[in-house]
């Protein structure tokens, strides 16, 4: 799986394990080395696929299709990146964003398992999440607010 995990990967997320590879080879790791440690990032996310695959029967390729697809729709590597760099001293605050990560990634597992996302929907949270961005270093409750609209729509997959 870690041999193909840069064909599966769309978009952002693709540009960022070629950057963090990149990163490593500057910083004197060889090529095959700072290849294996920037796909560690993306491990759990292997896991995902791995579990959806089994549970749905589908050939794993299909299923990294699916999973790493939908970033096609939504910009995980931004949203990912946005709560990493959201450092806040309080306890309370970390928990909160450590829920919001989890959040995200259980509602790409759900629409990972739909054979058909609606585009609507993907398009109406796109269009948040663009407005984020444009906004620049959004607010951890502007975060909130696109983890709860991404559960939203990955419940009504269900």
């Amino acid at each position: 799986m870690r041999r193909r995990l840069s064909d599966w990967l769309a978009g952002a997320e693709s540009e960022t394990l070629h950057h963090r590879s990149a990163g490593l080879e500057l910083a004197g790791l060889s090529a095959a080395a700072a290849r294996q440690l920037a796909v560690a990032e993306w491990l759990p996310s292997m896991l995902d696929v791995a579990t959806l695959a089994r549970a749905t029967g589908l050939e794993l390729e299909q299923a990294a299709a699916r999973y790493y697809g939908l970033a096609e729709d939504v910009d995980f590597a931004w949203l990912d990146a946005q709560l990493a760099a959201a450092v806040d001293p309080d306890p309370w605050a970390q928990r909160a964003l450590e829920g919001v990560a989890a959040d995200l990634r259980m509602a790409r597992r759900r629409l990972a398992r739909r054979e058909r996302r609606g585009a609507d929907e993907l398009a109406a949270l796109r269009r948040l999440v663009e407005e984020l961005k444009a906004a620049g270093r959004p607010p951890v409750a502007a975060l909130v607010v696109v983890a709860r609209e991404l559960r939203a729509l990955s419940e009504e997959a269900e």
